[in-house]
């Protein structure tokens, strides 16, 4: 399987899109059918993408700001950090109410998504993790004030 480090962005109209590479065997998973037939709350929205041979999974980013981009040039405030936690506490719900264990969840700031108009939090949720060795995935602290 690729590294998650080395995601591609895309843009095909009005439209950009994250692509991770994912394995073959997933593709038939309940947690990549979950994501990909639902419309989950908080998680960025997913298809299945086949180019080149390789399998995709393609995560609707459009009008939407990463994290890291959102703060590159300032420090995370308070507020900032209140709707921080909020967001993700929505996200766990929202994977509660679907059966998807956290681990599927890639917690770096430069995969979690601010809606540029609703402010709202999006995370993406990426089934491979599942299946990968248990790796420290969570760096957001690092932008606290």
């Amino acid at each position: 399987m690729e590294n998650i480090e080395n995601a591609i962005i895309k843009n095909e109209f009005d439209h950009s899109y994250m692509l991770l590479m994912t394995d073959r065997q997933i593709e038939t998973s309940y947690p990549l059918r979950m994501i990909t037939q639902n419309r989950i709350p908080g998680f960025l929205a997913c298809k299945i993408r086949l180019e080149e041979e390789n399998v995709y999974c393609s995560y609707d980013v459009t009008s939407k700001k990463s994290l890291d981009r959102e703060f590159a040039n300032r420090k995370m405030t308070f507020q900032d950090l209140q709707e921080f936690l909020y967001g993700i506490s929505r996200i766990m719900k929202s994977a509660d109410e679907f059966l998807l264990p956290y681990e599927g969840f890639f917690l770096k700031p430069q995969y979690i998504y601010r809606d540029l108009e609703t402010e709202e939090l999006y995370c993406m949720y990426f089934p491979a993790l599942l299946y990968q060795n248990n790796q420290d995935n969570v760096s957001v602290g690092k932008y606290r004030e």
